[in-house]
């Protein structure tokens, strides 16, 4: 009996999505959706700025730019258990370990509760002194406050929007995942116009359009999933009042890379915000050169989105691949899912260094500002070639289970960062702009860094490969 169960595995549906395709395909079928998203929310960002511009003037670019420093941190630590939820619930898949996915989905649930209620204390608490030391001059203070107050209790809604897709995509469901995650921008983006417009509301009420969003769609997402829509999860709420199990600290450690990169990734830009202020008080024109950073921070931030989500589908179908012992395709998959994330990066840099203000004229028409684009715009993406690769060394060390180790490149990062920008703003008063130059230095140290982890990783992986094998041919001998 068990010969003839062995000879006849069960073959799941996720099965099916994950392991029946070409390797092209796979990494095309997982990632595009994910890539087309992140141009959708290029666009999405645009138009909100776009309408920001319209209806509030520079005024309202100087608060929406400078804030968004804030919102992005709110996003982003809300979004930081994805790539662990991707990793571990994609081997639960491939294992056919119906119970524990029941289980695991309730416990990162519950710990999701506690983890947004601890973030939303902490962002109230911050946000008017922060962002008056980030340039926002005292006469928007209140606006740029009131902006943040609902994106500040969005933690619970975006965390829970990432479990219930990070669980599509990881069962191969990638384009019902992105399809909701189209529907907040679609909601958030069409409450622009109808708050700024319809109801010709101030600045300050604006961040409700932004919220709305996530809001609805994670509600929405996660009453499907409760009430068993789908059939890959049928939550068991009995683990929400019992101890973690090993497979929720698994994907808590899986997390570490995410949660680190996240921390030094929305800290970065805010200590160097307030580097860049310091650095440009003596031109006089310090509010106008942030808010210009700031922009330029948008668009890279919008590349950044599409290389990571133009690699969402790396850890599920690698991991995937490996749990079934066939290495060549999981390299192949690799390999095609660099494809998209390049296409982003080569076209948006080449823009950005040649040309800055064809994308930067969407926001910014101030005379004083428009000339510092030139000046500024162009540095940062001198070195983001180097960016694609940055984070498939993190990913695979993702896959390889070497997420303590991969959280080491977040802390190189933001170390290279604002240690270049501390000497710059100490050494060349003369030309302050040179501060900018850190972010290539940032680019430099971080890939090597990577480079490092991802090689240690696949070392470490390929010996206890080894070790599995042996003890399996013990155990056939």
């Amino acid at each position: 009996m068990n010969d003839e169960s062995n000879l006849n595995p069960v073959v799941s549906k996720e099965d099916v999505l994950l392991g029946q395709h070409s390797p092209f395909i796979i990494a095309m079928r997982l990632n595009m959706p994910g890539f087309i998203f992140a141009l959708i929310h290029a666009f999405q960002d645009s138009v909100d700025l776009y309408f920001i511009k319209k209806g509030y003037g520079t005024n309202g670019i100087t608060v929406v730019s400078i804030t968004g420093i804030i919102r992005m941190l709110v996003a982003s630590f809300s979004s930081c258990e994805f790539q662990g939820i991707t990793k571990k619930f994609s081997e639960l898949f491939a294992k056919h370990d119906k119970q524990a996915i029941n289980e695991l989905f309730v416990e990162v649930f519950r710990f999701n509760l506690i983890y947004a209620a601890f973030m939303t204390t902490i962002i109230l608490s911050i946000t008017k002194p922060l962002i008056s030391k980030m340039g926002i001059p005292d006469s928007l203070l209140d606006d740029g406050r009131s902006y943040l107050l609902p994106i500040s209790f969005l933690p619970l809604f975006v965390s829970t929007l990432h479990l219930c897709t990070g669980v599509l995509l990881a069962s191969g469901r990638s384009i019902v995942s992105y399809i909701m995650l189209l529907m907040v921008m679609t909601i958030s983006l069409s409450s622009d116009p109808l708050l700024i417009y319809a109801f010709q509301l101030d600045l300050k009420w604006i961040g409700f359009a932004f919220a709305s969003g996530p809001s609805i769609v994670s509600t929405v997402l996660f009453i499907l999933f409760i009430s068993h829509a789908f059939s890959m999860v049928t939550p068991k709420w009995s683990a929400f009042l019992r101890k973690p199990s090993s497979h929720f600290w698994s994907l808590i450690k899986l997390m570490l890379p995410s949660l680190n990169t996240t921390a030094f990734g929305c800290l970065s830009p805010i200590l160097f915000s307030m580097l860049l202020k310091r650095s440009t008080l003596d031109t006089g024109n310090s509010a106008k050169i942030c808010s210009v950073y700031s922009t330029t921070m948008k668009v890279f931030q919008i590349m950044v989105v599409c290389i990571n989500n133009g690699l969402a589908g790396l850890i599920p179908s690698a991991t995937y691949a490996l749990h079934k012992k066939n290495t060549n395709r999981a390299i192949e998959v690799v390999a095609w899912s660099l494809l998209l994330p390049l296409i982003a990066v080569v076209t948006i840099s080449l823009i950005m260094v040649i040309s800055p203000y064809t994308i930067m004229k969407i926001w910014i028409n101030d005379e004083l500002m428009v000339s510092y684009v030139p000046k500024i715009s162009r540095i940062p993406f001198y070195t983001s070639l180097l960016e694609p690769f940055i984070q498939m060394f993190i990913a695979l060390a993702i896959v390889f289970n070497r997420g303590v180790l991969a959280s080491i490149c977040p802390l190189v990062k933001v170390s290279a960062l604002i240690g270049s920008a501390a000497l710059f703003s100490k050494y060349s008063k003369s030309n302050p702009l040179l501060i900018l130059h850190s972010y290539n230095i940032q680019d430099l140290l971080n890939f090597l860094c990577s480079l490092t982890v991802f090689v240690i990783s696949l070392r470490r992986y390929r010996i206890m490969y080894k070790l599995e094998d042996n003890n399996l041919i013990q155990e056939m001998i």
